[in-house]
């Protein structure tokens, strides 16, 4: 083909002489050159998408030429794909039937189709590693490939520091343990086990196996015990042998989980006398089970003397002898960096909670978050902090479908009114505050966050009161609670309020409209609230108005409705109407609108029409982040979300 410059001078020459049939086919001549040189730069710089991308537009404006072809083919050959590469060279090579070259490289690429190569032979061992780290779940599954294969990644001790371990329905001895050998490694870290009735097995393969630089151990038995008769039956592992192989376990061991059916009577002091080193201590009942089995009395004969442990984080259940107040006495006496509690429930004739709490809250001077009731593990407890002038607990949790008395539960918040930053709430269904005598005021100076559900206490009643007194309120979740006029006009004179919550909230349409409209009518700069949830309670109400106003929220970068009533669309486009004018589809960050309209399809098309650009980027921790703050974990604690670690 001729060179680019004698190209565009017949062009030229073409153009003076007014022959333009020939200036075409110089310019598509030059322009093939071109886009071959462009391709052989990109090639050069590594560039292979904008490579691929000139050599398909070779192919596309040159069918019956081999460049694009070629250049195409050198791309998924230098991306190793040969089977695609062998093809291009095959169809480039008929275009150019004389090129020896094309012939060799499409033969060449045929052949290392056929050419298996061993990644563990050829790549470096911290390439493996990086490549198990996105893949953790195939390491057990690839050590099935050869004995060669077996053989590398078990010698690779790094790959080997967290391990699940799944045995259930298999012989006390058996080929399973010769197999689970393999695999245990010193290195080993962190080990979750799951099954039912083999866990001293397990720990003792440990054992053998120099396990001895455990720090998380999770222990989920499955077992479905049953209460013995007898008095001296014993069908659960629980027992000193198994106190013995956790201490054995323990030199490192800081993190303990345990999920099982069972009923743990004065496990917790054994538990926290073998394991002195332990910071996080968790045991998560099932609560599916009818039979109750409790842990048969323990033998202390052979256990040391107790001594200060390092415990921060406790998660237990309200089943022991004498209304807690031995396990209270424990931590009391060797937990002094104890801070966060949680005590579950579900709704057994099981022991008080109120002495064991007071004891607690007394004398752990360290003690931050406390939480009372039928509740699931929050996933996002934040790092409390160091504050040597703050004493007392700053996150208070309290649902009184555990049973708790609410004599004591309006002293948790009188004694810890000064320090209280967060306050979730949640009553029983059905009781109603609202008839009570205002006997008790309280006015938490430096409370951020306020969470009620159904009704709110006695201490908190009314309500709006309590909110106003608040001014350092920044988040206000209210789920089932009844949205009254009054209630709307204390949430607008909150000066710092970020986020608010409305979720199945009894009221009429006007309480919300008060709000909405009186959010909206504030200056600009005057405007805080960034996170909005609402989700009605019923569809006997006309809610389109409430969809209308919410459009007008400027400052709201969060967004979340959920209307099960109808909406028309004349309502929806006034809704995007005011999002747009108020400037809320381009500050929407996060967005998620259900409303059951006159066309479902065409409803959602509006919508993502409009908030094209709305959380794309978004990662699952945001997500989840945004979940909670828009009241996402207080909904699950009223679902009674609660399952096995």
């Amino acid at each position: 083909m001729p060179s680019l410059n004698a190209l565009l001078d017949n062009v030229a020459q073409s153009h003076r002489a007014k022959d333009y049939a020939q200036a075409e086919t110089s310019i598509r001549d030059a322009l093939h050159v071109i886009l071959d040189l462009r391709a052989a730069e990109q090639m050069e710089l590594g560039l292979l998408n904008s490579c691929l991308e000139h050599g398909l537009s070779l192919m596309e404006l040159y069918p019956d030429a081999a460049t694009g072809y070629t250049w195409c083919a050198n791309v998924y050959s230098a991306k190793c794909n040969y089977k695609r590469a062998a093809e291009l060279y095959a169809l480039a090579s008929e275009r150019d039937p004389n090129s020896l070259e094309l012939q060799q490289a499409a033969a060449q690429s045929l052949a290392r189709t056929h050419c298996r190569l061993d990644p563990l032979l050829h790549l470096p061992n911290e390439v493996i590693l990086k490549i198990f780290d996105f893949i953790p779940q195939m390491r057990v599954r690839c050590t099935r490939v050869s004995r060669a294969w077996r053989h590398h990644l078990l010698s690779l001790g790094s790959l080997w520091t967290t391990l699940s371990i799944y045995v259930v329905r298999k012989p006390n001895v058996g080929y399973w343990q010769g197999g689970l050998q393999r695999y245990l490694h010193p290195n080993l870290k962190h080990v979750n086990v799951s099954t039912n009735g083999h866990v001293c097995a397990i720990l003792s393969l440990l054992i053998q196996a120099d396990c001895m630089n455990i720090k998380k151990i999770t222990l989920r038995d499955v077992t479905h015990y049953k209460p013995d008769s007898s008095a001296d039956g014993r069908r659960s592992h629980m027992d000193i042998s198994f106190l013995h192989q956790l201490s054995m376990l323990g030199h490192s061991l800081t993190h303990l989980r345990i999920g099982s059916s069972l009923r743990p009577r004065g496990l917790l002091c054994m538990l926290l006398t073998t394991l002195p080193c332990l910071e996080i201590l968790v045991f998560r009942p099932s609560p599916d089970t009818k039979q109750r089995y409790t842990v048969p009395t323990w033998d202390d004969t052979y256990l040391s003397t107790p001594r200060a442990t390092s415990l921060r984080h406790l998660e237990w259940m309200n089943h022991w002898d004498s209304d807690g107040m031995t396990e209270a006495n424990f931590l009391a006496a060797y937990c002094p960096d104890l801070e966060y509690i949680l005590l579950n429930s579900f709704g057994e004739a099981l022991s008080p909670v109120e002495l064991f709490a007071e004891i607690v809250q007394k004398n752990c001077h360290n003690l931050k978050q406390l939480t009372l009731g039928v509740t699931r593990i929050d996933r996002h407890l934040r790092d409390i902090g160091t504050r040597p002038d703050v004493h007392g607990v700053r996150y208070l949790t309290l649902n009184t479908q555990m049973p708790l008395n609410s004599t004591f539960a309006q002293d948790l918040l009188v004694q810890h009114e000064q320090t209280l930053e967060e306050l979730h709430y949640i009553s029983t269904p059905g009781v109603d505050f609202s008839t009570l005598r205002d006997t008790l005021h309280i006015q938490p100076p430096n409370l951020r966050w306020l969470a009620v559900a159904y009704s709110p206490l006695e201490g908190l009643h009314p309500l709006p009161a309590f909110i106003t007194s608040c001014p350092r309120l920044e988040t206000i979740q209210l789920d089932r609670v009844k949205l009254t006029p009054g209630l709307a006009r204390a949430l607008l004179q909150l000066p710092n309020l970020r986020t608010l919550s409305l979720s199945r909230c009894l009221g009429d349409v006007q309480s919300y409209l008060d709000f909405l409209e009186g959010v909206a009518s504030l200056p600009h700069d005057q405007q805080r609230l960034e996170a909005f949830n609402f989700v009605s309670h019923n569809t006997s109400f006309d809610l389109n108005p409430i969809l209308v106003a919410t459009g007008a929220l400027a400052s709201v970068t969060h967004l979340r409705l959920c209307i099960k009533a109808r909406s028309s669309k004349a309502a929806l486009e006034e809704f995007l109407d005011n999002a747009a004018a108020s400037g809320l589809i381009e500050n929407a960050v996060y967005l998620d609108i259900s409303v059951p309209g006159w066309d479902r399809g065409e409803s959602r098309n509006m919508l993502e029409k409009a908030f094209v650009n709305t959380h794309g980027s978004l990662s699952k921790q945001e997500l989840d982040a945004i979940h909670h703050r828009l009241g996402g974990q207080l909904n699950s604690w009223l679902s009674n979300d609660i399952r096995l670690i």
